[in-house]
Order: C-alpha cells, then structure tokens, then sequence
C-alpha cells in the first residue's frame, strides 16, 4: 500500500512543481512577486500605495537559518528555492535595490544578537524575521521597553498595506497588535506552512490493529464528526501496554497535549477582552471548558495509565513504536517520516463535547517586524508588503496545488492528505506562545509557561487538582502580561 501512494504522491507532486513554476509546453514564465490576487481589491490597494524605495539602497534581512550571505537560499529545496531566487531577482530589478541576507548569529544568540544592536541605535538589520510567534513579545518587550526597538506598522499605511486576508494573517496579526499597534505583520502561510502549525492526532498502524481497530475506521470517525474525546479514550485505553512501555498517547513536548484538548474544547489560554482602557490578552485558561480539558488529561493519565509522561521528545517516542496516539503539531512529520518504520496516519484532534464541530490549535506563526533606527523606514515598509507578500494567496488553487505536493512528502496515504486538507477550514489561532517566555514576579522569578502548564505533572499524580490550581494563578498571569506589556515608566 505504501509503495503504491508513494507511486502516486510522485506524481501528484510532479504535478504540482509543473503547476507552481507556471510550466506551458517548455516555456516556464517568471514567478511574479506580487500577483493579482482574487477579485483584484488588493491589487488597486497595493496601486495606490506611495513609492519610498530609492535605487541604488541596500535592504537587510536577517533570518535565524541564514548561513551563508552569498546563498541565503542554501536550506531551500525544488520549486519553493526557485520562487525565492525569482523573488529576489524580480524585485531587485524591479527598484534596483539589493535585498541582502544578514547571516544569522546562530544559537541562543540568534535573536539576541540583532535585538542588542536595535537597542543601542545601531540596527543590524531593517527586517527581522521572528521566527516564531514566542520571540515577538522578546522583542516588543525588550530591556523591559514597550515596542522602543520596533518601528508600528500602524505609521506606514500610505507605503503598505497589510490588510488583505488572502495574503496576510488576520488573526496573528491582531495577537501582535500590542498597545493597540500592530508591530509585527504575518505573512498568510503558503502551502505547507498553510498546515503545519496545526494540532492533530497522529497514529500507529500496528498499535492501533493490536488494539482491535483498523486504521480505515478511525479515518471514517474522524470524516464522519465522530473522532470526539470519548472515542479518544476507548482508542487510547485499548492501545496501552504499560508492561511493555507502550502508551495510548503522551503529554507531549511543551504539554501540547493540552493545547489540543484546550482548543478542540473551545477553550483557549488566553483571549483579547477590554482591560485599563486597552484590548489586551486576558487568562483564561481557568474556565469551565479549560477544566473540563484538564479533567480529560487527568483521567486519561491517573485512572487509565494511558498518558506518557516522562518528557521524552515525542517524536522519538513516536517514531519508536512506543505512542499509539499523539496529539502534536503536523510539523511533527516532517521528522517521523524519515524515523519511523511503521506506517502513520492522520486524525483531526479529537472533538470535545462543548464544541460543535472539530477545531485544531494553531499556535505559531512566522512575523516580521522593521527596528527603530533604519535609515529609510517607509522603504522597509514597503519592501515589507511587497518582497514579503506571498507569491500565492491563500485560497488559490496555486496555493492548494502547493500544499497538496508538499504534504505528499510526510504522508503515507491518501486519507491523511484528504483530512489535512480539511485543516485549514477547523484550525483556530492562539496567543499563549507570545507569553511563555516571559518571567513572573516569583521569588523564582519562573517563566509563565511552567506556571501555565508547568503543574501538568503534578495533576496527573493527582498531587493537585486543576480547578483549584487554575484559579490560583489568574492575577499572576495576568499581572506579568500587562506589565509586559505596559512596563512602569
């Protein structure tokens, strides 16, 4: 079965490549950097956008994977490489501008490095690429400042315009809307990326046939609206053999367990609520849904031992035959694929019973920001709307083309492509990413992630109780994201 999909993922991504790169006959056009988009509204926005960019500028980029200047597209492979190199080409003709690509500091330096140089006036780069969603509150807060390193987005509107849904992030972009500015822009993900972010619930085929089930039910579950949390747990239970170290499902890198049963509760850690005059992130991740999700976690561990909770990377434990069921990010499999012997599928995240249809957690995402002290920041803002602005909008058929051919590489059949397809339709963005890293007014001074999920452990020993625990916190949390947000002075 596998060698006959993979016959057919073959094809289908050649068939992709073809469709992306424009191929007619044996012509293969240009790849253009700003495309009209559907029904042609952001083109006469982006029309009417003033020009700042002058010839003859050098504009700086710096990305954390970048390794060599020379070949800032070394890590790139196939058509997504030759998109970039098109870009880069057309855009720089187009102004004739050079866009340079700083090499990145590396390590734990990566993002610090260009941050201490922002902060004492002496950018290293104009454009930033966060990388993630955790380091954009790094930034924003930085030396204990509110956005002092970050040029608002908000003040540039006449040379770009960010509004535009098929090309930029709306939801991720009201997160990064800080102090009622928005700081950072999110370009919409193209293909892959359109997916990868999202929570699902992988399996293992011979867990799960040892178990008494067959993978092409689980499939009909899951299509059918029937892959709720119950389900879950008759699955998981019948897949653990804890003699054998053998789980239903596990915890999870960074407890993301729970923030597929939060989210697929209707349930988040935090959400945009009216506070001192401004709308800002609000904890609540002590209601009644959260608990709910909690208790979940807390039976499935305590009671049906079926929840691995040593720590271990998931995907090593996965990949090993050792986890029936992961709840984790689809990213996931761009690692299992090359590690696991068995076969794979994929699930939606399991429904909770106060949600009405499946919703998987999105809860990374990729911004870009210009720092305080460029020489030309209505330049910046410019290059930023349009060298950044995706090649594809996100509902083109380009764009599909683009994600089917490349999810064909993680998978192993067709009834996972076909559920992953559906993703896009279920997935909700969150915030808690931006704030895990941010450190309480503890006498530890411990980061907010081991206080909002930190204790995942001790309820699972039954050493402590969600609901009481939950509750105890909200003014901490609380407190530690506004002062960020709005520090003294």
């Amino acid at each position: 079965m596998r060698k006959y999909f993979k016959g057919l993922l073959a094809l289908a991504l050649a068939a992709g490549i073809m469709a992306l790169a424009g191929c007619a006959g044996e012509k293969e056009p240009a790849l253009s950097a700003t495309p009209a988009p559907t029904g042609g509204t952001a083109q006469a926005t982006q029309s009417n956008l003033k020009n700042a960019i002058k010839a003859g500028e050098v504009y700086r980029y710096y990305v954390w994977n970048t390794e060599d200047e020379s070949d800032p597209f070394k890590n790139v492979d196939g058509v997504r490489k030759e998109m970039a190199v098109n870009n880069k080409i057309q855009f720089e003709e187009k102004y004739g501008v050079t866009i340079r690509y700083v090499l990145s500091a590396g390590g734990d330096d990566w993002y610090a490095t260009p941050f201490a140089s922002a902060s004492a006036g002496t950018p290293m780069t104009d454009i930033f690429n966060a990388g993630g969603s955790y380091v954009t509150l790094l930034a924003y807060t930085y030396n204990g400042s509110a956005g002092r390193i970050l040029l608002p987005l908000d003040d540039y509107q006449e040379y770009a315009d960010f509004s535009d849904s098929e090309y930029w992030d709306q939801a991720a972009q009201e997160i990064c809307t800080l102090g009622g500015k928005l700081y950072f822009c999110v370009p919409s993900p193209m293909g892959w990326e359109l997916v990868s972010n999202n929570k699902v619930t992988l399996f293992n085929f011979d867990l799960v046939r040892r178990g008494g089930m067959e993978p092409a039910d689980l499939y009909e579950m899951s299509n059918s609206g029937e892959w709720t949390w119950d389900a879950f747990r008759q699955a998981v239970m019948a897949c653990t053999f804890p003699e054998e170290n053998i789980f239903g499902t596990a915890i999870g890198d960074n407890v993301g367990m729970m923030a597929a049963l939060l989210t697929s509760n209707n349930a988040s850690y935090f959400e945009k609520q009216e506070y001192e005059g401004q709308l800002i992130d609000r904890y609540v991740g002590n209601s009644k849904n959260a608990i709910e999700a909690w208790d979940f976690f807390v039976k499935l561990a305590l009671e049906d031992y079926s929840v691995e909770l040593s720590g271990t990377a998931e995907t090593t434990t996965f990949s090993a035959g050792r986890i029936a069921f992961l709840l984790t990010g689809l990213a996931r499999t761009s690692t299992i694929y090359q590690r696991m012997q068995s076969d794979y599928g994929v699930l939606m995240p399991p429904k909770g019973p106060n949600a009405d249809n499946y919703i998987s957690d999105q809860d990374s995402f990729l911004p870009l920001c210009i720092f305080n002290g460029v020489s030309n920041p209505e330049g910046c803002a410019q290059v930023l709307g349009e060298y950044f602005r995706p090649v594809y909008a996100r509902s083109s058929s380009e764009n599909q083309a683009l994600l089917e051919a490349e999810l064909s590489t993680y998978l192993r059949d067709g009834e996972s492509l076909e559920i992953c397809r559906q993703l896009p339709g279920v997935s909700k963005v969150q915030s808690h990413m931006l704030y895990i890293k941010l450190r309480t007014a503890t006498d530890e001074q411990a980061m907010l992630e081991s206080i909002i999920y930190g204790h995942a452990w001790n309820f699972a020993k039954g050493e402590e109780t969600p609901a009481q625990y939950l509750d105890s916190i909200v003014d901490l949390v609380n407190s530690t994201v506004f002062n960020a947000i709005n520090p003294e002075g």
